[in-house]
């Protein structure tokens, strides 16, 4: 597919790409409104005043509920923005208006092509103020509660001069770091502030007036392409990994192009911005290449994105409709094969971990065998070791398969309940006891199972056999740290022999 070069541009001749916020400490810094309130964080380190020329381009957007009026900027004389702003460019009717610091974390966030704060659930907090300066609030409070943490000491904080003062990332359009089936572009036109999941697309002047234009560009299936044909697969989840670099250096067609369409454009957009971007296979209507068999098939694309492509890779590049649905299936193609590929490799390292563990467990417990073989054997001799000299007992038959409980009943009676069979005890300490008793036996692999008449004598059993229990499992513990350093898969291995040798 030839495509003509020159109206192809590097999206970094029209834009800077950044990072988004590096908080080092997400749980500290993203706050729900909920958990500022309780905490009585001052207004000015979860909100942010706004220029008047800003209010009257984003007001709409902003919840009512959520926008608060700072009567005469009286609040803002003594803020942390005060040596930020003149406070004419801030002055609505006199008054300062301050929204919160709405912060989108996670591409979820954005169903549409257009951010909505009413659809982030945080805030995060900015701090741009010395500890001396923070005498007496709250928000030093929550710092001190922090450093109490350790919090301060992680890396990335530990390299700020203040710790807890991040950089605000926001911009003109938000793209994703990790593309999974979803491939989307955002006009932050709320200027929210964004995580590190996230870049920001910070125009230039020349191109900031046509922000939509650039916005409609991004949005095309043929940007989609461009995407996946400069990302790298991270096989975890299959998602396309994009760094900052290689968003800046793929072609995009020049938006200046799209001028003579801008009303369609606009219409085009309004549509989008109402409704959710599905994954490319929904947007497209196709599972697989090979669903697209025929131009007719293009009839299966949202009928909004259809025309925006058909301006941009149609009317604007020239491609032939045959060329367009090539278009769709590489995307298609390109999409589902790192899917699947990812699958196949996870498949694979799950069958290696599943054979390498059942090795590793199998070696271990053969040597656990061994090593405790004594040990073992009387963990399998209960409760005979116990009652050589007992005369006097009772034996109960346990079935296959029952519940065992100890309680009182409503009379105020202690019991302990084998299915269907019942011993009295005198209290429930004792029904416990006998509970226990009866446990040790069945874990043994006993169905008829030896119980002393004299329930103090059941009592004592019970106490030296749980102190025999408790000294092996503490062996295997050590043993098992000796050579296991992960405590998730230690653990596991661990409950497996414990079940395997008669103890649980």
């Amino acid at each position: 597919m030839e495509l003509r070069k020159n109206k192809l541009i590097p999206l970094k001749e029209i834009a800077e790409i950044r990072f988004g916020i590096k908080t080092g400490a997400n749980e500290f810094f993203y706050l729900t409104k909920e958990e500022i309130k309780g905490l009585g964080i001052e207004r000015e380190f979860w909100m942010h005043p706004v220029t008047a020329d800003r209010w009257y381009r984003i007001g709409s957007l902003i919840p009512k509920e959520d926008v608060w009026v700072d009567k005469g900027g009286e609040y803002f004389k003594r803020s942390q923005y005060f040596k930020m702003y003149d406070v004419k460019d801030l002055s609505v009717n006199g008054d300062v208006i301050w929204i919160p610091n709405y912060v989108m974390k996670s591409p979820k966030e954005g169903r549409s092509i257009i951010v909505d704060p009413k659809g982030l659930e945080n805030i995060v907090l900015l701090i741009h103020k010395d500890v001396r300066e923070l005498e007496g609030t709250n928000v030093l409070k929550y710092i001190r509660e922090g450093e109490r943490k350790d919090i301060h000491r992680r890396p990335t904080l530990a390299s700020r001069r203040n710790w807890y003062e991040l950089n605000e990332v926001r911009g003109d359009i938000l793209c994703m770091m990790s593309v999974h089936d979803r491939h989307i572009f955002w006009l932050n036109e709320a200027d929210v502030f964004i995580d590190a999941r996230l870049y920001g697309i910070s125009l230039k002047p020349r191109y900031r007036d046509i922000k939509e234009l650039v916005l409609a560009v991004l949005n095309s299936t043929l940007t989609f392409l461009f995407v996946e044909l400069n990302g790298r697969l991270n096989l975890g989840l299959g998602a396309l990994d994009v760094k900052v670099y290689e968003y800046s250096n793929m072609l995009i067609v020049d938006p200046m192009l799209l001028k003579p369409y801008k009303d369609r454009i606009y219409k085009i957009l309004s549509i989008m911005a109402n409704r959710e971007i599905g994954s490319v296979f929904e947007e497209i209507g196709a599972y697989s290449p090979d669903a697209l068999e025929s131009l007719s098939s293009l009839e299966k694309v949202k009928s909004d994105r259809r025309e925006l492509d058909k301006i941009i890779m149609g009317e604007i590049l020239g491609l032939t409709d045959e060329e367009q649905l090539e278009v769709y299936r590489a995307v298609i193609d390109l999409v589902k094969s790192r899917i699947d590929k990812a699958r196949s490799v996870r498949r694979e390292k799950k069958r290696k971990a599943e054979n390498n563990f059942d090795r590793l467990l199998e070696t271990i417990l053969n040597d656990i065998k061994k090593f405790y073989e004594s040990e073992i054997m009387r963990l399998k001799r209960f409760p005979e070791d116990y009652i050589k000299d007992i005369s006097s007992y009772n034996i109960i038959e346990i079935p296959k398969s029952f519940d065992i409980k100890a309680y009182y009943d409503l009379f105020g009676n202690a019991y302990v309940q084998i299915g269907d069979k019942k011993i009295k005890c005198k209290s429930l300490n004792e029904a416990k006891y006998v509970a226990k008793y009866i446990e040790f036996a069945v874990i043994a692999g006993k169905s008829r199972i030896i119980i002393p008449t004299d329930l103090n004598k059941t009592i004592e059993i019970v106490e030296k056999h749980a102190k025999l229990v408790e000294e092996i499992e503490a062996k295997i513990e050590e043993y098992l740290k000796q050579i296991i350093v992960d405590k998730k898969i230690r653990d596991n291995i661990k409950s497996r022999v414990m079940k395997s040798i008669g103890m649980k």
